[in-house]
């Protein structure tokens, strides 16, 4: 179709600008309240992989069942997106109590470094205000005063294979792999390794994740060999530095977790150690597969996952995980040769033959961190709604959140369905470009096939020799 057709030429004719993709590190040397809610991680010299943000991530249409959790209705998606009546009041009465616990001194405005989780925030503390009050400290005390990370501050740590991200779910969420064997000196060190972990899970809120379409990880915690390097006598150091990571998981980056799986556990001993750093709220999310080919394998693809989890791809070791491994067709081959009707109803916009051509083109080059970091649509204040309304309108949305703000802006919001629709909004000059080279090369083609022919061109003359 003539809409696919656009999506490859603006694709291979785009003369993308990478800047895009590079945060200087003024931008976390501000005060508290500018601080951005993601990011944070600066000086970046390892290459992204070329399947990052592909197309079929960045125009992703979550159903409802993958917005609100299809078990618990907890919901899952916050950002670009319509909420509800109450969860609006709940807003508005944190915003109060923040106020009256002088933790921001006019509630209107909120501080950047939360103001997008303010209500994954209230989610996680089930509505408690003062328990959402201590997660915005959490934040605070173990986010904001260790950024920015640079890249040659940890990676000597990301190399090793002790967290690492490798492909996506079935629903887009990247997964978080955890090798407790492969720790090292970080065992003994718990500000090194909360480092370690920071930088991983910034990365993935500002390269991996998608506002308002895929906002969640998942994450597998593999435990195969782990007491042949740490003696069973240092379990309780280690609970510190488990502890520590489940802060960041759970507190730090609240609500992102979907789900996490603990493999391979060695003895009753560590189990009982792991269950004792669980929140009992969180036990839920929590599983502990004893087939784990059997139990992991149905959420993925199987490139997207190791052979030793079920999958296709080659096993990681240490000293190769690190640019982070991603794949293209996390939603698999059939997702992206549906019809042309139902590709554009998913936002997918391509046949996989025609992906095929493209597929190494990833998003991301073109993505900012303001893009990244996406808006929570609070209306429970008129001047909060005013700073993201403007930015609203102009942001790459599903077709349910290009309704609501059509709806509520009273002009018409057109949905981010097609790869040029979505260079338009995230990198214009890359699209005008692209159109340029189109119509020269259109000019060319035609002027090659009947070089006679004029058609109220200029006839082309053929160059003097021996010049």
């Amino acid at each position: 179709s003539s809409v696919f057709e656009n999506d490859i030429d603006i694709l291979e004719s785009a003369d993308f600008d990478c800047s895009c993709s590079v945060d200087p590190p003024g931008l976390f040397c501000v005060g508290l309240d500018e601080m951005p809610g993601i990011g944070g991680i600066i000086d970046l010299q390892a290459p992204h992989s070329e399947f990052l943000l592909p197309a079929e991530v960045a125009l992703f249409e979550p159903t409802n069942a993958e917005i609100f959790h299809a078990g618990s209705g907890a919901r899952q998606i916050f950002l670009n997106t319509k909420l509800k009546d109450e969860e609006t009041a709940k807003l508005k009465e944190f915003r109060q109590y923040l106020v009256e616990k002088k933790v921001v001194e006019n509630g209107d405005v909120l501080p950047r470094y939360f103001e997008s989780a303010a209500l994954r925030i209230v989610h996680t503390s089930k509505g408690k205000l003062d328990k959402a009050v201590d997660l915005v400290k959490a934040s605070q005390k173990e986010r904001v005063r260790r950024l920015p990370i640079a890249e040659t501050d940890v990676l000597d740590d990301l190399k090793g294979g002790f967290m690492y991200w490798h492909g996506r779910d079935k629903q887009c969420r990247p997964l978080l792999i955890i090798r407790l064997e492969r720790i090292g000196a970080m065992a003994k060190d718990k500000e090194r390794a909360v480092k370690a972990v920071l930088y991983s899970l910034e990365y993935a809120l500002r390269y991996v994740l998608v506002p308002g379409r895929v906002e969640n990880w998942v994450v597998l915690i593999d435990l195969e060999n782990v007491l042949s390097v740490i003696n069973p006598l240092s379990i309780g150091g280690m609970v510190g530095v488990a502890s520590a990571i489940a802060t960041a998981l759970e507190k730090v980056y609240c609500g992102r977790m979907v789900w996490v799986k603990i493999i391979n556990m060695p003895s009753n001993m560590l189990a009982r150690a792991i269950n004792g750093v669980i929140p009992a709220e969180k036990k839920d999310k929590v599983g502990f597969p004893t087939d784990v080919k059997k139990e992991i394998a149905p959420f993925f693809e199987p490139n997207q996952l190791e052979e030793r989890y079920g999958g296709s791809a080659a096993n990681t070791k240490p000293g190769d995980t690190y640019p982070y491994r991603f794949f293209p067709q996390c939603r698999g081959k059939a997702s992206t040769d549906k019809g042309e009707e139902e590709q554009q109803q998913s936002g997918l916009c391509r046949t996989y033959s025609e992906w095929k051509e493209t597929e190494d083109l990833s998003l991301h080059e073109s993505t900012t961190l303001a893009f990244h970091e996406g808006a929570l649509w609070d209306e429970s204040s008129e001047i909060a709604k005013v700073r993201w309304l403007a930015n609203a309108k102009a942001a790459s949305l599903t077709s349910e959140s290009a309704q609501a703000i059509s709806k509520l802006a009273g002009t018409t919001v057109e949905p981010c369905q097609t790869v040029e629709r979505f260079l338009e909004l995230t990198n214009p000059e890359a699209v005008r470009g692209a159109h340029d080279n189109r119509a020269k090369t259109e000019i060319d083609w035609g002027s090659a096939e009947d070089p006679d022919a004029t058609d109220g061109k200029t006839e082309r003359s053929a160059a003097p020799t021996g010049v």
